[in-house]
């Protein structure tokens, strides 16, 4: 049998969104994972740093490190909310 390129083959697909379905979940649970552990790295580094005493090169690193645990953060709503999608969906 000869499916066409738009995927019509009738029965083929709900198996193939259920698939998908089951990956983008695991990739976002995943994902999570990783979200996590990255934010408690960067916590962790903050505690090498002092704003009160910092100057220059020392206050770029604090912003830097600041801007990235909001930036995993916003990534890890944007997964809680795509995960919320799909368990409603």
């Amino acid at each position: 049998m000869k499916l066409s390129a738009s995927g019509g083959g009738g029965c083929s697909e709900e198996p193939r969104s259920a698939m998908t379905e089951y990956h983008d979940r695991h990739t976002m649970e995943r994902m999570r994972e990783h979200l996590i552990r990255a934010d408690g790295e960067l916590e962790a580094a903050q505690h090498f740093l002092d704003p009160g005493s910092a100057e220059g090169t020392e206050m770029d690193l604090i912003r830097a490190i600041a801007a990235a645990r909001v930036a995993v953060g916003d990534a890890r709503e944007a997964v809680r909310l795509r995960v919320g999608e799909s368990d409603s969906g």
